[in-house]
């Protein structure tokens, strides 16, 4: 309205001197009540408002003024050119303006406006890159100077006194800002109303701002009380834009000598995303909120100056917003909460937005560039991003291409936080306790899905780098990653009592916990994130990870180098391989789970070729001096409910064979190695007795595991053995046959057995076995000698024979 008053401003100057001039013959003609037709003083009319307007204006139509104490004065046809050198030639045109004024209110200074009516006008505003405009008039003095005499002159000047109709009909602005290279488009259907003397300003109207419907109801204070130059004065608003309805609280005036609207609106449900692509700053964007509130402080008199100069702020409350991505799925609902969007003088646009996603609080913020800069149609916009959420960070920063779309994004990209399984409850699966961890990449999103490249990633002190590619054009998602692991430190990836299978798994395992207070519990606890190696969590996707390991540790030893291939494919994971080169040899483990709806199809195969067993025990205890080798060799499959039931269901071998050094078996977290060392410790008795070696097959079916070798070589004895170990029951027998390595005078080579539950068994004498025992024993004066002499020294290490055990062990059955 402001710039629709100012267009005015001269036609009306005009138009009142048009009554002066006649005065007159108004003041004889009143009383008579007769219409004139001025057409004859066309001429004159038009060449005042020419050079009032500085530019040429023209009436096309019929002048008229139907003379009484309320003339009324009617112009049909105005047309009024612009000044050359701007881009439109015509800068009004208005097939109807009628003005009734009354006269005595006149000779107190007053305006009485009967009516004022226009229609079908076009306003074509224009301003050039320099900042000036086609609707100033120039009159040699500056903008300041002119509005000072005018609030000077209006002080005791003639003021509004009533304004009993108004009826604007199709207005139709254009402003075109060359300096942002930006066209704006406004129409006016109709604003109509009235403001009786001593009454409030009613005026609703009716139009639309760059294609989007808008309707409003203005009131106001009397308009006698209309001084915009001297104060600023009060506005309320209401109606609707683009269906939502809205209010509005403002002022409008002057302030340190230019135009000034001060307004804070509320809206009801607004749907942000058609908003931002009405703007064209952003494309399927899915977001609304419950209630939209604008703060807004406009300043200036051209575009330029009111976007660079004004501050807004826009507040939301409730609402929803869904993160949508590449390909199909329904994305991920954000509840909001309360949000912000503020524009200030020199500052970029920002965005804070806090809401939750499943009851858990997230924050989003953005900044953009300064509001000027998205007016003149860019090409590009930077972009910062900030969300924290489940005790993470995640940025991405960036130049986007305008609108922004989810068809194609590049932007950097940072995520941190102290330990994966922080996210566990916003991913609904149970991760694994590591960190700190971080990743950098460049991220791109494109229709088809999403690359991560040039991956940075840190767990810990272990080093990775690569790519990741997303493809989500399929049914399910299907991730490639391709890495390489420049430092991986096994100490980083300790789980702790974290499992694969999750919580209930190792709740089941647990003795001291009932049945039915495990059902309890899991009832309790609907939300429980799926188990990483659930049906559920291995259903959602397919994927490949290929990791180049150069330098893997344990700690300050270093195992070697090698590479880790992992598959998920249709809900089945599989590691195929992991290989690692020794110091002294290799390490190969073949795994593969698939979950069905009762039970999980496992499968496992190791062989590992000379472990040094003193990295193994530096991890339990640093300082530990135990060393030594251990080789190993299984390959056990099964069906069984988890992971934990493998052995207990399983068919195949497991063969292993162990040359310590400093033994110390406590800290070996391998049941076979515990066993046998602590049954060699019984058999040999002899304090300073140490473990040379030690070697044993079993062959596995069902989870009954049998011996096929069970040789040990102490530094007195070699013994050979027998055993049962039935892991479905949980009970063992195991039967040692001791021989004196030296033969000796009543040596007493006690064969013993072990037996019971694994988690209570003794040690027993081999009844059967103990009267050859001691046969031996008695007649020991007499065989010792000869042995002696004939059978040679024997070595104290058994290296040798544990060889042969190891490499004939799968000859024997």
């Amino acid at each position: 309205m402001k710039i629709i008053k100012k267009v005015f401003k001269w036609s009306l100057i005009s138009i009142f001197g048009l009554f002066v001039l006649i005065s007159a013959g108004l003041m004889i003609a009143a009383a008579m009540d007769i219409t004139l037709n001025l057409d004859k003083i066309r001429p004159a009319v038009e060449t005042a408002m020419s050079t009032a307007l500085d530019r040429k204006a023209r009436i096309t139509g019929s002048v008229t003024l139907k003379a009484n104490f309320r003339p009324t004065l009617e112009i049909r046809g105005v047309q009024v050119d612009n000044p050359p050198g701007w881009t439109d030639s015509s800068f009004a045109t208005m097939d109807l303006a009628r003005v009734q004024i009354g006269l005595p209110a006149l000779f107190t200074k007053q305006i009485d406006v009967g009516e004022i009516t226009c229609e079908k006008v076009t306003l074509n505003l224009e301003t050039n890159t320099t900042g000036a405009n086609n609707w100033q008039v120039s009159s040699g003095k500056d903008t300041a100077q002119v509005i000072e005499e005018e609030s000077e002159s209006s002080a005791g000047g003639f003021g509004i006194k009533a304004l009993d109709k108004l009826s604007l009909q199709k207005i139709h602005l254009s402003y075109r800002d060359n300096s942002l290279d930006k066209v704006l488009n406004f129409t006016l259907d109709e604003l109509s109303g009235t403001a009786e003397q001593g009454e409030k300003l009613q005026w609703k109207g009716r139009g639309d701002f760059q294609n989007r419907k808008f309707d409003f109801i203005i009131e106001s204070g009397a308009l006698n009380e209309f001084h915009p130059r001297r104060q600023m004065y009060p506005l309320a608003l209401s109606g609707h834009i683009i269906d939502t309805p809205f209010t509005a609280q403002g002022k409008l005036g002057h302030d340190h000598k230019e135009p000034r609207l001060g307004l804070d609106l509320t809206l009801g449900k607004v749907d942000i995303g058609s908003l931002l692509s009405w703007l064209q700053v952003a494309e399927g964007i899915d977001a609304a909120t419950d209630e939209l509130a604008l703060h807004l402080n406009l300043r200036g008199d051209t575009l330029r100056k009111v976007v660079t100069e004004s501050t807004l702020l826009f507040t939301l409350k409730g609402g929803m917003y869904t993160l949508h991505g590449a390909g199909h799925g329904e994305g991920i609902p954000i509840a909001i909460t309360r949000g912000e969007v503020s524009s200030q003088s020199g500052k970029p646009v920002a965005v804070n937005l806090d809401g939750t996603i499943d009851s858990i609080p997230i924050h989003i913020g953005m900044h953009g560039m300064e509001l000027i800069s998205y007016i003149g149609s860019p090409q590009e916009l930077p972009l910062t991003i900030n969300v924290e959420a489940a005790d993470t960070t995640l940025d991405f920063s960036g130049n986007l291409t305008l609108p922004i779309s989810n068809k194609a994004v590049s932007l950097g990209m940072t995520i941190q936080g102290e330990k994966l399984d922080s996210l566990n409850q916003l991913l609904k699966t149970d991760l694994p306790p590591f960190g700190p961890y971080s990743i950098g990449a460049k991220f791109s999103m494109q229709e088809q899905g999403y690359e991560l490249s040039d991956m940075r990633i840190q767990i810990g002190s272990s080093e990775l780098s690569g790519n990741m590619y997303l493809n989500m054009t399929s049914d399910k998602p299907d991730t490639k990653v391709q890495l390489v692991s420049t430092l991986l430190q096994i100490s980083d990836f300790d789980t702790g009592d974290w499992s694969p299978e999750g919580k209930e798994v190792l709740e089941q395992e647990n003795p001291g916990t009932a049945p039915e207070q495990k059902e309890t519990k899991k009832r309790a606890d609907p939300l429980q994130p799926a188990s990483l190696l659930s049906a559920e969590s291995l259903g959602k996707a397919n994927a490949s990870l290929l990791i180049q390991l150069d330098k893997v540790m344990s700690g300050k030893d270093t195992l070697g180098k090698g590479r880790l291939e992992i598959t998920l494919q249709d809900g089945r994971f599989s590691i195929a391989p992991l290989e690692l080169q020794l110091a002294d040899g290799t390490a190969r483990t073949e795994f593969s789970y698939y979950p069905t709806a009762t039970d999980a199809e496992i499968q496992l195969t190791t062989a590992i070729d000379k472990l040094d067993m003193g990295i193994l025990a530096r991890r339990a205890k640093p300082e530990s001096t135990m060393g030594g080798h251990l080789s190993l060799d299984l390959k056990i499959e099964a069906t069984a409910p988890n992971l934990n039931q493998l052995l207990a269901n399983g068919n195949g071998h497991f063969d292993l064979a162990f040359v310590p050094i400093n033994l110390d078996a406590s800290l070996i977290d391998l049941w076979a190695v515990n066993l046998l060392s602590a049954l060699a410790s019984e058999v040999d008795g002899e304090p300073t007795s140490i473990i040379n070696c030690l070697v044993a097959s079993f062959s596995m079916e069902d989870g009954l595991m049998e011996e096929r070798v069970i040789y040990m070589d102490t530094t007195h004895m070699s013994i050979e053995g027998e055993a049962k170990i039935d892991f479905k029951n949980k009970r063992l027998q195991v039967k040692a046959a001791p021989y004196a390595k030296r033969p000796e005078f009543f040596s007493l080579a006690t064969p013993v057995k072990i037996s019971g539950s694994f988690d209570d068994f003794g040690i027993g004498i081999n009844k059967i076995r103990l009267i050859t025992t001691a046969a031996s024993f008695i007649t020991s004066p007499v065989h010792v000698p000869l042995r002696r002499l004939f059978s040679g020294e024997t070595p104290e290490d058994g290296a040798e024979a544990c060889r042969a055990a190891w490499e004939n062990r799968r000859v024997v059955e």
